[in-house]
């Protein structure tokens, strides 16, 4: 009972008292300088008369901050480990070894990369000076009459695969071609056809092609001595074109005396129209890497595009899904069609 008696005693006293003051008892004595000092609550002049209140004195701000970004930049850098020679030694070969990706459309790489090498060799001690010979020696009117031969004689093969690709316009076109060609061109020496009032422009095709075209896989990448860069799909339809050729000129086209001539020539400017291709793979990481991703890319854009006729000129061009997938950008694999 005592206790309680005490206890609510205590809580109405705290009740009463005003918050900040503390009682008598437990308050501390004034200073006795304080009984003789003004009561008037600001600064005072000698003779008593108060002046204007003094302004709080405010503590000055720290220079920085963390906030600040001077602060971050008056902290040390903060230790870096030590890396042994060694370690760095095998953080480089790792980093070699997990760059070298294998491409799954060229298991013959090493294989491949033999024959490149040495088709790269002969190119630069035989091929390349010849062809540079034949653009010094050759004027390019004399070049472009045959380029136009070499080409006039794939006119038939052509016809015969867009036909085979359900493009019968296309291919009356191409027939129309070899004819003014033949006739008015002189056996194909110059363009008639491309001109007024014919407009037939020249347009590439094969059997390789209409085997891409009904789906036929291209296979494994290639790279064979004379051939170059192919696929099995390829090389089989370039076979299928040549054939077509001595069946449709007769005599004329077995002839070695005609045939051998177009086809030095024809592989001097192939190899002339190619130069600055070839150059500018040279300049890339990996010559070898860059004309097969070239090679595959191009022929992968050809085959999809068979599927696709050109849009009139009032109508935006709509590319094939897969082409517009296709991002040439650095490293990317193309896949083979």
């Amino acid at each position: 009972m005592a206790v309680a008696a005490g206890f609510s005693a205590w809580l109405g006293f705290a009740l009463l008292t005003p918050a900040g003051t503390a009682p008598e008892a437990v308050q501390a004595a004034p200073p006795a300088s304080s009984a003789q000092a003004p009561s008037c609550g600001a600064t005072c002049t000698e003779s008593g008369e108060t002046d204007a209140p003094a302004a709080p004195v405010v503590p000055p701000e720290p220079a920085y901050t963390m906030y600040d970004d001077e602060f971050f930049d008056m902290l040390p850098p903060p230790a870096l480990p030590e890396v042994k020679k060694q370690d760095a030694q095998d953080e480089a070969n790792d980093i070699l070894v997990s760059g070298h990706r294998h491409v799954r459309y060229d298991p013959l790489e090493k294989v491949n990369k033999v024959s490149f090498d040495a088709v790269q060799a002969v190119d630069r001690a035989v091929v390349a000076p010849l062809s540079n010979t034949y653009e010094r020696i050759i004027p390019e009117p004399a070049r472009d009459g045959i380029h136009n031969m070499v080409h006039n004689l794939r006119e038939p093969y052509i016809a015969i695969n867009f036909l085979l690709q359900h493009r019968v316009g296309k291919s009356a076109e191409t027939i129309g071609r070899l004819i003014v060609n033949s006739t008015l061109g002189v056996a194909g020496l110059f363009d008639i056809a491309k001109r007024k009032p014919f407009h037939l422009p020249r347009r590439p095709n094969g059997f390789a092609d209409t085997m891409g075209f009904y789906g036929v896989h291209s296979g494994p990448y290639l790279f064979l001595p004379v051939v170059g860069p192919t696929t099995p799909r390829d090389l089989l339809g370039n076979i299928l074109d040549r054939l077509v050729i001595p069946l449709t000129f007769g005599r004329l086209a077995r002839n070695p005396a005609y045939g051998a001539p177009l086809v030095v020539f024809g592989a001097m400017d192939r190899r002339l129209k190619n130069s600055a291709r070839i150059e500018g793979a040279k300049n890339s990481a990996d010559f070898y890497a860059a004309i097969r991703e070239e090679y595959m890319l191009r022929r992968r854009l050809e085959i999809e595009g068979l599927h696709y006729h050109r849009p009139r000129k009032d109508k935006p061009a709509k590319l094939p899904p897969r082409v517009s997938e296709v991002k040439p950008a650095e490293g990317a694999a193309p896949t083979p069609s």
